[in-house]
């Protein structure tokens, strides 16, 4: 697994760029970010646990995921619209986070897949980007939270789960 990320404020508000590279085929990290069952397995930030799980991966089509805190004490929830969905090569989406008593703004979402490896050795180049932040500190906290997520995305991928 490689991961390398940047910072930068451009025109869309400021950006998450993460360029990470995974040992698995470019399908299956699709997969991942498509169906509500292996969304459920490494989309919680580290600390949390995901309570519930749809997905619609068309355009116009809705996703949500609820989570817990393991230590029970907050809850919160992510959720958009697929706005673009290119099998296996980028997904274009949108994310609010609603968190207790407020949503913060409306983000976009961009993944591209990019196959790097061989049949006898499948690897995948995911670059994502999410842009629209308004606050660094919001920025920021959210990075943290991508890196956990694509931590156990990358143990996900590892565990021979198919989808």
């Amino acid at each position: 697994m490689t991961t390398n990320s940047t910072r930068r404020d451009a025109d869309r508000g400021l950006v998450i760029e993460i360029e990470q590279e995974f040992s698995a085929a470019r399908d299956r990290v699709f997969r991942r970010w498509t169906e509500a069952d292996a969304l459920a397995r490494w989309f919680a930030p580290p600390g949390y646990a995901t309570l519930h799980a749809e997905s619609d991966p068309r355009p116009g089509g809705r996703w949500r995921l609820d989570f817990r805190a393991e230590s029970g004490d907050h809850q919160y929830t992510e959720h958009g619209a697929f706005r673009e969905v290119d099998p296996f090569e980028r997904l274009a989406l949108t994310l609010t986070q609603l968190d207790g008593a407020g949503a913060h703004p409306e983000t976009l979402v961009t993944v591209a897949l990019d196959d790097i490896g061989t049949e006898q050795a499948p690897r995948t180049r995911m670059r994502f980007t999410q842009s629209g932040y308004r606050s660094l500190s919001l920025r920021n906290d959210n990075e943290q939270g991508w890196q956990g997520c694509f931590a156990a995305l990358a143990a996900d991928l590892a565990s021979g789960e198919r989808s």
